[in-house]
């Protein structure tokens, strides 16, 4: 019967409409009132490079967390920097030695760049970081203007934050584990955006296999089907 052929065949285009819809939406992902296109700066090396575009997210102020990139206004600066929290209210940062180490547990903070600059800790800073506020540092540490020059007054109102950054270059950035793998609790900020725009592309393949999966066996029981014989 024709429906045999005709439903399968509507429910794997179906599924690649759909796939292509995710694609579209992938592909504009980033847009909207929520997101704003920033460069990097020196003071972040291979983080966020100044030639590199960096896609913040714009609503965050309120849930910036540790090992966060975030674009702030601060120290007078002319125009926004990005910089990493390495504090959230609360929170004690000091330095210890070659690391930082924050509520009493020492961070091994992989993403600092360490080639033609003093170790991480090199700058002796101590800080209580007040609530509402956030300790920040550059990821090159010699080259950075922030928080750690300024010791126990160097924490950044949160209000001052203009986002978070989700992306370089297009890219999903991937958030460090530096501090949760020292113990600390709470995970940088995921963009949900992200994942959310990968559900219409995973949900379409899946329709549009179904659909083919369907086509093939309604073919594949045509050709194996004995003839009818024809009565004499």
């Amino acid at each position: 019967m024709l429906w045999r052929w005709v439903a399968p065949a509507v429910v794997a285009v179906v599924g690649l409409a759909v796939v292509g819809a995710g694609l579209l939406l992938s592909a504009s992902g980033y847009d909207g009132d929520r997101y704003a296109e920033y460069r990097g700066s020196a003071a972040m090396g291979a983080s966020a490079a100044p030639a590199d575009r960096l896609t913040v997210r714009t609503d965050t102020a309120d849930d910036v967390r540790r090992g966060d990139l975030v674009l702030v206004r601060a120290w007078a600066a002319k125009k926004p920097t990005v910089l990493r929290v390495i504090g959230v209210g609360g929170d004690t940062v000091r330095s210890a030695g070659d690391k930082i180490e924050v509520n009493g547990k020492v961070v091994d903070e992989d993403y600092v760049s360490t080639a033609d600059q003093a170790p991480p800790g090199a700058v002796e800073f101590a800080a209580d970081v007040p609530d509402g506020s956030v300790y920040l540092a550059g990821d090159v540490r010699n080259n950075a203007v922030d928080s750690r020059m300024y010791g126990d007054t160097g924490a950044i109102a949160t209000t001052e934050v203009v986002g978070t950054v989700v992306a370089v270059n297009g890219e999903t950035i991937t958030p460090t584990t530096a501090f949760t793998d020292a113990g600390l609790h709470g995970a940088p900020y995921t963009d949900p955006g992200a994942s959310r725009n990968l559900l219409p592309l995973i949900a379409g393949a899946l329709v549009a296999v179904a659909g083919l999966i369907w086509l093939g066996t309604n073919l594949l029981r045509r050709r194996t089907s004995p003839e009818p014989r024809l009565s004499r």
